[in-house]
């Protein structure tokens, strides 16, 4: 008998970046979805650029939510979240939008949320211009390091080759179990309006949920652009900035 496919919703917050946003699309459309039942929300917090519209022609299967440019990253993906909830999933994986995907990255990730009951779990996040490189992974606590250890010159070589615990999983792209929401509710967005991952996911640790990287789950994103120095800025780039 075969089993029923897995109910994943796929959730991202965007804003103003019309050309990301369907690359990201277009790079989900050809993932591995054999036995997983893949639906997608985008949460379009007030674009300008035509965001919404662009998705709407290309990708009519997928269902965009209406901000009104006040939601930022927590809030525009707790709307989200809460319109995929109504479809009954039974894992949401929260992601950014300035990422492609290995086709089998999904797969993976749900195979680690099976393999390890009660574990949230994290992409391995690379970077595109150099794929072999780690953008970021989720940091240790360590008292002896005095505080976050985070690991800067790691490599697909050198990671571990099973999924590893964590303190704290970075909201690019995270795999959360339904019932995980159900338990312990969403983001703080009045207290976290852009950060609101790095209190959830410790939250949910400290409740009994594990936190896992799976370094078969391989996530290529656009590396940050580096900010100028407050020194170097103008007036208006600093008034911006705040």
């Amino acid at each position: 008998m075969t089993e029923p496919a897995k109910r994943i919703a796929v959730v991202t917050p965007v804003h103003n970046r019309r050309e990301i946003t369907l690359q990201c699309l277009r790079s989900l459309e050809r993932i591995d979805s054999v036995g997983l039942d893949v639906s997608v929300f985008v949460v379009d917090d007030g674009s300008t650029d035509g965001t919404a519209e662009a998705i709407a022609a290309e990708f009519p299967g997928v269902t965009v939510v209406r901000g009104n440019g006040e939601l930022w990253f927590t809030e525009g993906t707790n709307v989200g979240v809460r319109a995929a909830l109504e479809h009954d999933p039974e894992y949401v994986l929260m992601m950014n939008d300035d990422q492609v995907f290995d086709p089998g990255f999904l797969q993976s990730m749900v195979r680690t949320a099976i393999e390890y009951p009660r574990s949230i779990v994290g992409a391995l996040l690379l970077l595109w211009d150099t794929p072999h490189r780690v953008f970021q992974v989720a940091p240790q606590w360590s008292v002896a390091w005095g505080g976050w250890r985070h690991w800067f010159h790691q490599t697909v070589w050198t990671v571990p080759d099973r999924p590893w615990d964590v303190d704290l999983i970075v909201g690019n792209c995270v795999l959360v179990p339904a019932a995980a929401i159900d338990e312990h509710g969403l983001m703080r967005s009045d207290r976290y309006p852009n950060f609101g991952d790095a209190e959830y996911t410790p939250r949910l640790k400290r409740n009994g949920w594990r936190l896992l990287i799976d370094p078969g789950a391989r996530v290529f994103c656009q590396p940050n652009n580096i900010p100028a120095k407050v020194t170097k800025m103008s007036l208006r780039q600093k008034l911006n900035a705040l």
